[in-house]
């Protein structure tokens, strides 16, 4: 049992909200500012990783999403260390994730799919921008907020671009790993398009693409092995949508467009057919114009009448 915890630093705990991976998280009070916040602290009895390489990824967290800004993207607001406990100081929100939306549903409406995916590419062009690889893309790492906002969160084992490591250790999550980070390769932030497609497969599904009995199944099919395609495990899923995941779930991130750039990936804005309707199709057509007179310019709000005869106008002065 975790003992109740009153106050981490300067910050008075409220509630406990969950657990994850790397520790607790608390619903929390800044008493400088008023403000309700979401306090991420690192949990000390986790097994299997050293004390030192624990507190590493999770100051890399702070520091890798403290740099971000971005409407899609947790904000960070604080990170520091109180009598051993390392924590993170992150916005509070109300909401659930997508990995309890599927839960509760089980497949999403196509709509609603379209309208997080864009969220949540907009969000990782941004930090794939900034240098950042989430490199843990999950359902369970996704909110919608009650503003139906989507958030990106838990940076917890990003890696930015370019910066050294110490360890050749293969983080994440495997069901949903491109794999080119099953591999050991160098990664950019086409293996977070690769992962998020994995999501996009399982909202419009309810199903994953890859899954075994243990590890090593899951990950021979994530190398080896091309899913079903979503509209043939589900006959609603929309084509259009349905060639959006199988680009994103390329096992050669240099052999599409799709995850060569990012998740600039959407070919659809509207998921209902038909897809190929011209954009003038809903417009009102014109009105055909008469032969009798044109109205000169200036003039086109004026019924279409013939002017007076000025002779006339003359003989009426006279």
């Amino acid at each position: 049992m975790v003992p109740t915890v009153e106050k981490i630093g300067r910050y008075e705990i409220v509630s406990e909200l969950g657990r994850g991976a790397m520790g607790l998280v608390y619903r929390a009070i800044d008493p400088n500012i008023g403000r309700t916040v979401a306090l991420k602290t690192m949990r000390l009895d986790v097994h299997g990783m050293e004390h030192d390489d624990m507190l590493r990824r999770f100051k890399n967290e702070a520091r890798a999403a403290g740099l971000m800004n971005h409407p899609n993207i947790v904000t960070i607001y604080d990170a520091d260390e109180a009598d051993g406990l390392f924590y993170i100081a992150m916005e509070y929100m109300e909401g659930q994730t997508v990995q309890s939306l599927i839960a509760e549903k089980r497949v999403l409406a196509a709509e609603q799919i379209v309208e997080i995916g864009l969220q949540v590419c907009r969000g990782l062009e941004y930090a794939h921008s900034m240098k950042v690889i989430h490199r843990d893309i999950k359902p369970a790492n996704i909110m919608i907020t009650r503003q139906n906002m989507a958030k990106i969160m838990d940076f917890g084992i990003s890696k930015a671009v370019g910066s050294m490591t110490s360890s050749s250790q293969v983080l994440g999550t495997p069901n949903y790993m491109a794999p080119e980070q099953i591999k050991g390769l160098d990664l950019d932030g086409r293996a977070d398009v690769f992962s998020f497609g994995v999501v996009l497969y399982e909202m419009a599904t309810g199903e994953r693409p890859f899954v075994g009995q243990n590890v090593t199944t899951i990950i021979y099919k994530i190398v080896n092995e091309n899913p079903i395609p979503p509209n043939e495990l589900e006959v609603t899923v929309h084509p259009g949508l349905s060639a959006v995941i199988a680009r994103c779930l390329s096992k050669n991130p240099s052999a599409t467009a799709a995850r060569l750039n990012s998740p600039r990936i959407w070919p659809i804005t509207n998921p209902s057919p038909p897809m190929e309707r011209s954009p003038r199709s809903s417009r009102t057509r014109k009105r055909p114009k008469l032969p009798e007179v044109r109205p000169e310019r200036g003039e086109r709000h004026k019924p279409s009448v013939p002017p007076p005869d000025r002779r006339l106008q003359l003989r009426a002065r006279l």
